[in-house]
């Protein structure tokens, strides 16, 4: 089968969706297809890499004011006109990319199947992008409605895909790296300093300075010092670093990390927290449980990880997360091991092959 996979980041752009079109790209080749990403660049023109035999990636110029948007130069209509491609699949609603790719297979690509993967959480992160949404919002349903297919990535989403946009998505929940289960949770000792871990963007809508009010409390109430250990991103870190200061938690940022030393230190946290307003589906939260790391997460997207090692908390409650994370660092030693079933990526590539592709 010859699919196309079109989404605003590919490696070596870290982030979300560039993880699951790196993953989602090998898988396919693996399985025997023909692969091409085509993807956002900051250079003029466009490139071409071949990444093994069967994948191909080509990088187009992209604009993308604060991080958003992800406007394409239009020379991306032609080239994903020139393909020849059995599937094509957009990736990010957000992302002007998107529609990109819908016209160019109502221009070049009728007899293809266009399958959509919107990751959708609601709603812009920023002010200038929620008022955006409010405009572009229109023009978004009517390119999703006019797919073929449309996959969501968790329960959560594809209620949110129903509310705002009136289609009915198919569920394949995203996978994770096999190399995540090569790790077991090992925590500090009880009498060594808590590790809550927190691995992303640094946007409001993540909440990480909650996660700073709410760890100043939990300290106060288990009697046992923590530091707050950040992963990803450091854009914005500063505001979360002055607060930590100010309320007398230990904040470290790591930035992006090499994978081997980012799964080390995810499994030697005490808990991973993530309280973030919305999310389509959290990839570290699926890494965190396949290890054995408990998590508190906040609903509702975080019922999709509903378990034993998950704590759901109000993410609005600063002393409800508090109360989380002190109750995880008490029991800290609990438990260790108790693995989740998560689907690897081998897992979702089939299915999304044969319940979105065939």
């Amino acid at each position: 089968m010859r699919i196309v996979l079109v989404g605003h980041a590919y490696p070596p752009y870290p982030g979300g969706l560039s993880d699951v079109l790196y993953n989602l790209s090998e898988e396919f080749v693996k399985l025997g297809h023909e692969v091409k990403v085509i993807t956002l660049s900051s250079h003029p023109g466009v490139s071409k890499t071949q990444v093994s035999p069967g994948l191909e990636v080509f990088r187009v110029q992209g604009f993308a004011p604060s991080n958003a948007y992800f406007l394409p130069h239009p020379s991306m209509l032609k080239l994903i006109g020139a393909f020849e491609a059995d599937v094509l699949h957009a990736h990010n609603i957000g992302a002007l990319t998107v529609p990109m790719a819908a016209l160019a297979h109502r221009l070049f690509r009728k007899r293809s199947r266009l399958v959509i993967s919107p990751h959708h959480h609601a709603k812009g992160s920023k002010t200038h992008t929620r008022m955006a949404w409010l405009a572009y919002k229109p023009f978004a349903q009517k390119t999703l409605r006019a797919a073929d297919k449309v996959h969501a990535v968790s329960s959560y989403e594809a209620s949110l895909l129903h509310r705002d946009f009136g289609v009915d998505p198919v569920l394949v929940p995203n996978g994770i790296g096999s190399d995540v289960f090569g790790y077991e949770w090992r925590p500090p000792l009880p009498d060594g300093e808590a590790i809550i871990t927190y691995a992303g963007r640094m946007e409001r809508y993540k909440r990480v300075e909650s996660l700073v009010r709410a760890l100043s409390i939990a300290q106060k109430m288990t009697g046992r010092k923590a530091r707050l250990r950040l992963t990803g991103s450091r854009d914005g870190v500063g505001a979360v670093m002055d607060l930590g200061r100010t309320l007398s938690v230990e904040v470290e940022q790591l930035g992006y990390l090499p994978r081997e030393d980012y799964l080390t230190r995810l499994a030697g946290s005490t808990v991973l927290a993530n309280v973030s307003r919305y999310e389509a589906y959290s990839l570290v939260t699926a890494e965190a449980l396949a290890m054995g790391v408990p998590v508190v997460v906040s609903k509702p997207w975080g019922y999709d990880f509903s378990g034993p090692k998950t704590t759901l908390v109000d993410g609005e409650d600063v002393e409800e997360i508090a109360g989380a994370l002190a109750q995880r660092i008490l029991g800290s030693q609990e438990g260790t091991g108790g693995k989740i079933a998560v689907p690897t990526w081998r897992v979702t590539a089939k299915r999304i092959v044969e319940e979105l592709y065939e």
